[in-house]
């Protein structure tokens, strides 16, 4: 009998995807929506009675969000998000950004999360909760580092002007906002894209729905305004924004009318906002707040190696070093099983690096040590693989690297079935990361690995609840109970935990 919970193994995206537009159609109907309902202006800031609430845009982000992570089309790259996250430090925690949000309480429910996405198109998007999502073809196709946080910084305009809610506002009762979080995310991983899944609204439901997802002239020039203002808190010039912007408009020209999954879809780029923008870059001078960075942009070159698959074959423009391209012929090498090619380039990478670097301490060291404890584990040479670990918790790593080494770590105790250091280890995990469900999932599998079966399921129980899937959890927890177990403190837990959930 297998045991395993299907939905946190695979993910069917085609029943996501008839489930979420079966619900919206009557509703959308019994609700008498029309075109024009749906195209409702702005409200003012001081509406505050009719703004959708920081709980409820965090309830809806958080649902699509799930629903993404349960998904083919979500990628799980550590590394690369902590790194990114790491740089929008200097903005999320700064005290100017603080005091400027103090009122609205921004952060309070959800701080800002980046997430990527399967997808090849120049696309990025903000959810409601302050969830953003990142195309994998925008990662690997910018020019430099920079355009890409220009984005993110837009991005992030969006959500602390609340362009979101106020475009939700007039629709915010509860079944209104799970229909919402059920729309967005066919509309992110629906099977074939954004329009193969508006094919099933009528036409008129089609265009209010892509109406909806657009944002405002207004709202765009404002959060134009906000984004170049973070960016320079980033001490990154703001011609990169315009920059940018001026490419995917060109792409997406290049591409044609059929390119309806581009960022600028529902970030409408006028002449005039282009021109503003233009202007703005212009008329300042923005020299003494910018300092140019190239170790930045080498880091964030080797990093996109992570990135690289037999099906994608693309590679950064202007990559910014040699060893940068050989770290992504590397992983190519890797995921096609070319594993003797893959040891030959990672160990000709390092020690090109040694050279360079003079010490073996640098950064660029120790994402390519990364990368051979990766190539290590896929060939269970799990006693090298903990040499390599231990170099690296002995030397050191910036906090950002942290989350990956840890899932490392964890991965070798799993193999070699370490029972007790493993769970010490996963305890750890858990408290640094709460957020983050590979930990209970990966407790949770170790527990079947073993035979505890109440044990596995109470884990992938936690791992649902970290997600806000409730039901799920609350599925596995009685499943849990049907197993005999005679550790009375685990049964308590997962009893009390059960009891929680019902009487949410």
């Amino acid at each position: 009998m297998n045991f395993l919970p299907k939905k946190l193994i695979f993910f069917n995206k085609k029943k996501l995807y008839i489930s979420s537009f079966s619900i919206l159609i009557p509703l959308t109907l019994s609700l008498g929506y029309s075109i024009s309902s749906w195209s409702n202006p702005l409200p003012s800031l001081g509406s505050d009675s009719t703004v959708t609430t920081l709980q409820e845009e965090f309830q809806i982000g958080r649902k699509v969000y799930s629903n993404i992570k349960s998904s083919q089309t979500f990628l799980d790259y550590p590394l690369l998000e902590d790194f990114i996250m790491h740089k929008l430090s200097k903005l999320l925690l700064s005290d100017k950004f603080s005091e400027e949000q103090r009122y609205s309480n921004f952060q309070s429910f959800n701080r800002v999360k980046i997430f990527f996405i399967d997808d090849e198109k120049l696309n990025a998007f903000a959810l409601p909760g302050n969830f953003i999502g990142l195309n994998k073809g925008l990662i690997t196709k910018v020019k430099d580092h920079r355009e890409l946080f220009a984005v993110l910084c837009h991005e992030i305009a969006h959500l602390t002007q609340r362009h979101i809610s106020r475009r939700y506002s007039a629709r915010k009762d509860s079944n209104n906002l799970m229909l919402m979080a059920a729309l967005l995310s066919a509309l992110i991983i629906g099977s074939g894209g954004t329009d193969s899944a508006l094919g099933a609204l009528s036409l008129g439901q089609t265009m209010a729905m892509k109406k909806e997802l657009e944002f405002s002239r207004h709202a765009e020039n404002e959060a134009d305004k906000k984004g170049m203002e973070y960016l320079l808190d980033l001490q990154i010039h703001p011609k990169y924004m315009t920059q940018m912007l001026d490419r995917i408009q060109q792409q997406t020209f290049l591409a044609g009318r059929n390119e309806t999954s581009s960022w600028l879809r529902t970030h409408p780029l006028t002449v005039e906002r282009l021109s503003d923008l233009s202007g703005r870059v212009a008329n300042k001078n923005f020299k003494s707040s910018i300092v140019e960075n190239n170790e930045t942009e080498e880091v964030f070159d080797l990093l996109i190696g992570f990135f690289a698959t037999a099906k994608n074959l693309y590679l950064k423009e202007n990559i910014s070093t040699d060893i940068a391209r050989k770290h992504y012929s590397f992983w190519q090498a890797l995921n096609t099983d070319r594993n003797i090619d893959a040891e030959r380039i990672i160990d000709e990478v390092v020690q090109e690096v040694n050279l360079r670097e003079i010490k073996s301490t640098g950064v660029k060291n120790k994402i390519l040590k990364i990368s051979k404890i990766n190539y290590l584990l896929k060939l269970k040479q799990l006693e090298k693989a903990s040499s390599q670990v231990s170099f690296l918790e002995k030397d050191g790593i910036p906090n950002w690297m942290r989350r990956t080494l840890l899932r490392l770590k964890m991965s070798i105790l799993f193999l070699k079935n370490e029972q007790t250091d493993f769970k010490t280890l996963s305890r750890l995990s858990s408290q640094l990361y709460p957020n983050d469900d590979w930990f209970l999932k990966k407790r949770a599998f170790m527990a079947f690995k073993n035979g505890n079966k109440m044990e596995a399921h109470y884990y992938f129980a936690r791992a649902y609840i970290v997600n806000g899937m409730d039901r799920y959890a609350i599925e596995q927890l009685s499943t849990a109970l049907e197993f005999y177990n005679d550790n009375k403190i685990l049964r308590a837990k997962v009893n009390a935990e059960l009891q929680r959930l019902k009487k949410k």
